[in-house]
C-alpha cells in the first residue's frame, strides 16, 4: 500500500495530523525537543501547563476541544517510558480480572465520579479505581456514598513523586492487574493518564470523554473506544470534531418512588438551580444573579438554590433581589443534598432552572426523572454549552430573560403537569440504569441518541458583553488566581 492509499483510508483529523507535522518551534516544538532529549517528566509537565494555561482562558470554552498532536506527545512519552520499565510479575489468578479506572481525582458531587461509579457498579467484577493524583489528592471515605454496593472496590493514588515517577507506577500496576478493560477518566490536563495507556498492552481502552466543554488530552488518542456521556457531546464529537465511530453512553440515575405531583398544587411557583460556583460565577451576560432576582419578582414564590457559591456571588444576588423588591427569604440557599430529584420532589419544585452559562447534565437528568419541568438556556456563544440536545420534549428554551419571565407568568399548573409528564418520559427513554446497562453489555448495538429538538440562536451582543469583561483588571486577576490554585491543587499532593 503507499503513503497516499494508507493516508487516505485514516479519518479527516488523523488526516490533518499527517499532513501537519508539529512545527519546530512553539509549545509543540518545545515538547517534542523534550521527548528527543528524553526528559520524559519535564515533557509531561510541559503538556499539562500548557493544557493548564488554555484551560483558564474564558474564551477558549467550547472553542478547542482536543488536539492531536498533544495526545501524541503524551503517547510518545508513556511509549518510552514503557519501553524502560523493568519486569513486572502479574498478580495471582485467584480471582476475576478487575476492571481498571484510571481518574486524576474524584469528588464527591462530581458529575463524572458518579458516571464512574455507575459503569463499575454494573460491571459486575472487581473494581481498581488508579488515581494519578495530577489534579489533587481524592478522599475516598467522602465518596462511600457514590460506591455503595460494590463488593470488591479498591482506590489506589500514585505515591508522591515525579509525573514520570507516576507514569511507571501506572503501568507497573496495569502489568501487574492485567485487565480486559480500562476505562480512561481523566481531568483535562492529565498527561500522565493519556500517556500510562499504550496499544497492544492486552486490554481493550474505553475513554470517556468527561472533560467535555474544553481541551482535554485523550480525545484525539488513535486506539480504543470513544465514549460520550451526554447527547451534545455525542453529537459534537461526531459532527464537529469527526470523530465518526464514538459511543453514547447515556448518562444515568436511579428514579425516585414518586414524581412531581404538580397539577395537584397551588400557589406562586417553587423554582429551582443546583449548581457550585465553576458552573454560574462567570462575566456571561445575562448574569444569575439578575435573572433569579427578576425570576422570583416575577413569580412571587420561592427559588432554592443547591450547590455552593462563593459569600460574594451570594452578596451579589442578594442586592440583585433588594433592587427588585423581593424579600431575602424568596431565596433558599442548600449547600449539598445527597439525591436531587429527592431533593426536588421534597422542596415541593414547580420548575428546575438549568444552571447558565454552564449547565449540570446530569442534574437535568435527574430533574427529568423527578418528572419537575425544566428551563434550559440557549447559551448565547454555543449549542453545546446549553445543553439544548439534553433537553426533553416542551422543555422552555430560553435565550433572554424576558423569554424565561414570560414563560413563568403565563404557565397554568395543568401546563406544568403535562411538561413534567414529558420530561419524566424523556428519563424513561433515554437515561434509566438499564439503558446504561444496554449500552455497556458486550457487542451491543449503538444505543438510539435523543433526537435535536431545539435549534440555536446565537446571541452577538452577549457575546460581545462576555468577551469585553474578560479583558477587565479583575477578569485578568481571576484567571492568574485560578490558574495559581489549580497549580497549587495538582502539586500539593
Amino acid at each position: 500500500m503507499n503513503g497516499r492509499a494508507m493516508k487516505a483510508d485514516l479519518p479527516p483529523v488523523a488526516q490533518r495530523s499527517l499532513a501537519r507535522p508539529a512545527p519546530a518551534s512553539g509549545e509543540r516544538g518545545r515538547i517534542a525537543a523534550l521527548l528527543d532529549q528524553g526528559c520524559i517528566d519535564e515533557a509531561l509537565r510541559a503538556i499539562e501547563a500548557l493544557v493548564e494555561e488554555v484551560f483558564c482562558e474564558p474564551l477558549n470554552t467550547a472553542e478547542i476541544f482536543g488536539d492531536a498532536l498533544l495526545d501524541e506527545a503524551c503517547q510518545r512519552a508513556g511509549a518510552m517510558s514503557l519501553a524502560s520499565l523493568s519486569t513486572v510479575h502479574a498478580e495471582s489468578d485467584d480471582g476475576q480480572v478487575p476492571l481498571v479506572f484510571i481518574a486524576s481525582r474524584l469528588d464527591a458531587s462530581g458529575g463524572h465520579t458518579a458516571v464512574l461509579a455507575d459503569i463499575a457498579r454494573l460491571a459486575g467484577l472487581p473494581v481498581r479505581i488508579l488515581l494519578t493524583g495530577v489534579a489533587g489528592s481524592t478522599d475516598p471515605e467522602r465518596l462511600a456514598h457514590r460506591f455503595g454496593g460494590i463488593p470488591d472496590l479498591a482506590f489506589e493514588q500514585a505515591p508522591r513523586g515525579s509525573r514520570l515517577a507516576r507514569l511507571r507506577w501506572l503501568q507497573g500496576r496495569l502489568r501487574e492487574l492485567r485487565p480486559q478493560f480500562v476505562w480512561l477518566v481523566n481531568h483535562h490536563q492529565d498527561s500522565v493518564a493519556v500517556a500510562a495507556v499504550q496499544p497492544g498492552q492486552g486490554y481493550t481502552l474505553k475513554y470517556l470523554h468527561h472533560g467535555d466543554h474544553h481541551l482535554c488530552l485523550g480525545v484525539y488518542l488513535p486506539f480504543g473506544e470513544h465514549y460520550d456521556p451526554h447527547a451534545m457531546g455525542w453529537h459534537n464529537c461526531r459532527e464537529v470534531l469527526d470523530k465518526p465511530d464514538n459511543r453514547y453512553l447515556p448518562m444515568a440515575v436511579a428514579a425516585p418512588a414518586e414524581t412531581a405531583a404538580l397539577l395537584r398544587r397551588s400557589g406562586p411557583l417553587v423554582t429551582c438551580t443546583a449548581a457550585g460556583h465553576n458552573k454560574i460565577e462567570h462575566g456571561y451576560w445575562p448574569a444569575y444573579a439578575d435573572v433569579i432576582a427578576a425570576l422570583l419578582a416575577r413569580t412571587g414564590g420561592v427559588h432554592v438554590h443547591i450547590g455552593r457559591l462563593s459569600l460574594l456571588y451570594r452578596w451579589r444576588i442578594r442586592r440583585a433581589l433588594a433592587r427588585e423588591g423581593v424579600a431575602q427569604q424568596a431565596l433558599r440557599f442548600i449547600p449539598h443534598v445527597p439525591n436531587l430529584a429527592e431533593a426536588l420532589l421534597r422542596e415541593r419544585v414547580d420548575l428546575y432552572v438549568s444552571s447558565f452559562p454552564y449547565p449540570g447534565a446530569r442534574t437535568l437528568v435527574e430533574a427529568m426523572a423527578a418528572g419537575v419541568p425544566v428551563a434550559v438556556h440557549d447559551h448565547a456563544a454555543s449549542r453545546f454549552l446549553g445543553a439544548l440536545d439534553m433537553a426533553p420534549e416542551g422543555a422552555c428554551v430560553w435565550s433572554r430573560p424576558e423569554e424565561l419571565l414570560a414563560f413563568v407568568g403565563s404557565v397554568d399548573r395543568a401546563t406544568l403537569a403535562r411538561l413534567g409528564a414529558q420530561a419524566r418520559r424523556h428519563y424513561d427513554d433515554h437515561h434509566t440504569r438499564a439503558a446504561m446497562a444496554a449500552s455497556l453489555a458486550p457487542g451491543a448495538a449503538p444505543v438510539r441518541v435523543p433526537p435535536v429538538r431545539f435549534a440555536h440562536r446565537s446571541d452577538s451582543l452577549a457575546q460581545a458583553v462576555y468577551r469585553a469583561r474578560q479583558f477587565s483588571l479583575f477578569g485578568l486577576l481571576r484567571r492568574r488566581a485560578l490558574r495559581a490554585a489549580r497549580r497549587l491543587k495538582s502539586n500539593f499532593f
